[in-house]
């Protein structure tokens, strides 16, 4: 299940998700450097694992941002112009409706719109709750994103 407040996360993410990328890069990165000579053979498991993990974050990351790119590009126009505007550029309610010629509550309606159908077409791109969950409960950018979205109208 995909509830709107994920996608309103995930959509504030979006716009910084190649800063996520470069810091689970490092990550990965840094991990690969300690190597693996070590007499102690549940060290050798722990690194591993650890390893696994952090590809496994850095490929949901990835996978994250084409699920988000394709399921925007499902939306018709005015809905995905919607989105852009406000959670990719910041833009308000009030200046989408001024430049679309619209009133405020239309554009809510429409965002609100746009939010159920991205909630279905990433659920079905395959993204769901658990899986941000299992790789990304203590990453601070998605805690920071999560919190935007909370206060979000």
């Amino acid at each position: 299940m995909v509830t709107k407040k994920l996608v309103k996360t995930l959509l504030y993410l979006h716009p910084n998700i190649d800063s996520l990328f470069k810091k689970l890069e490092k990550q990965l990165s840094l991990l690969c450097s300690f190597g693996f000579i070590s007499n102690n053979t549940y060290a050798v498991e722990i690194l591993v694992d650890k390893i696994l993990t952090a590809q496994a974050r850095l490929d949901t990351a990835k996978l994250i941002d084409n699920v988000i790119g394709t399921a925007c590009n499902l939306l018709d126009r005015i809905d995905k112009e919607i989105i852009k505007e406000y959670y990719f550029d910041g833009t308000c309610i009030e200046d989408i409706a001024k430049r679309m010629d619209k009133y405020p509550t239309f554009i809510l309606y429409r965002k609100e719109r746009a939010l159920k159908k991205l909630a279905q077409y990433m659920y079905i791109l395959g993204i769901n709750r658990e899986l941000i969950i299992q790789y990304f409960d203590d990453e601070s950018m998605m805690i920071d994103c999560a919190i935007r979205a909370e206060g979000d109208k």
